[in-house]
């Protein structure tokens, strides 16, 4: 099976403005997703503190539950395990920043996986 990334009109206008690193772990979490579409829930938001404020674009969710295409699983808890995993396979490939190993470059958030990049990530 062949997994895409669905994204909405509201996102797309903004992925030439995206860190080429953020587009890479994007692609790569397509590569082992298990489901035949990744939606991207969250991109640029405007006036945002952290990674989905900066330009270039650091920041992307996707979503891990629910009924649409996409879905991990039922619940919030069963879709936060599996993708979980997902995001293990992401982060044993990618270096979010030698300074501070401790952080990664994918991780659950609530209702959604959530990527992220720093100048200094780099795959490994």
């Amino acid at each position: 099976m062949e997994t895409r990334m669905a994204v909405s009109r509201k996102h797309i206008k903004w992925i030439p403005c995206a860190d080429p690193n953020l587009i890479a772990v994007a692609v790569d979490l397509v590569r082992v997703w298990p489901q035949p579409f990744v939606w991207v829930t969250s991109f640029y938001r405007a006036g945002d503190d952290g990674v989905h404020g900066t330009v270039p674009i650091r920041g992307m969710d996707v979503r891990h539950y629910g009924t649409r295409p996409g879905a991990l699983a039922a619940t919030k808890a069963d879709g936060a395990d599996e993708a979980a995993k997902y995001a293990a396979s992401v982060n044993a490939l990618w270096e979010y920043d030698h300074k501070r190993p401790n952080k990664v470059v994918a991780f659950v958030e609530d209702d959604h996986l959530h990527l992220q990049v720093h100048e200094n990530t780099k795959r490994r």
